[in-house]
């Protein structure tokens, strides 16, 4: 009998001091729970079109950006393109424009939906750098943080820098700031 009755003490004495730390520990910050469940404290007037995330997309070449001379050209066209990226049918970035290696290209303000994007991306390398096989980077970022980052390549001999790409638009967790400060 004395045996169950210290026994129960010490639970209690347990329990009560993990009590006390959760108290201490979660007194500092402020939590605050949606009114109504089915919603997650978002009403559905709050979210516009002007409220959605924002997506921009880096490009950096690995090459200097040549002129295509058997691209098809209609007759306003001095100059082919060079870069372009599309998402289906919507051309997102072109370019005719002379760009150098190491060049970063930000295309801003994309309104993505969705879980990934898939993007077709295609560029010319110059004459000096065609023969040799070019890189091209893709970096998705969703309002200033990293969410994926892909690279094509060119396979040389004058080929072109061609392909799909299916990019998530999640945040990288690595890179989110959690208020925990530099690690």
């Amino acid at each position: 009998m004395v045996r169950f009755v210290i026994s129960l003490l010490v639970t209690a004495l347990l329990l009560g001091a993990v009590g006390v730390c959760q108290y201490a520990l979660t007194a500092r910050f402020d939590f605050s729970f949606a009114n109504e469940p089915e919603t997650h404290g978002h009403a559905d007037h709050d979210i516009t079109p002007e409220s959605r995330a924002r997506y921009r997309l880096d490009i950096t070449l690995g090459f200097t950006a040549g002129n295509d001379p058997f691209a098809v050209r209609t007759a306003g066209e001095a100059e082919a393109t060079r870069l372009m990226v599309r998402q289906g049918s919507r051309v997102l970035y072109a370019s005719a424009d002379e760009l150098q290696r190491g060049e970063t290209i930000a295309v801003t303000n994309l309104p993505f939906m969705g879980d990934s994007v898939t993007l077709f991306v295609e560029a010319v390398p110059g004459p000096g750098d065609a023969r040799h096989p070019c890189p091209l980077r893709l970096r998705m970022l969703r309002d200033d943080v990293a969410c994926d980052e892909a690279t094509l390549w060119s396979e040389g001999d004058g080929t072109r820098v061609s392909g799909e790409v299916v990019l998530s638009l999640a945040p990288d967790l690595a890179t989110l700031d959690r208020g925990l400060g530099d690690r």
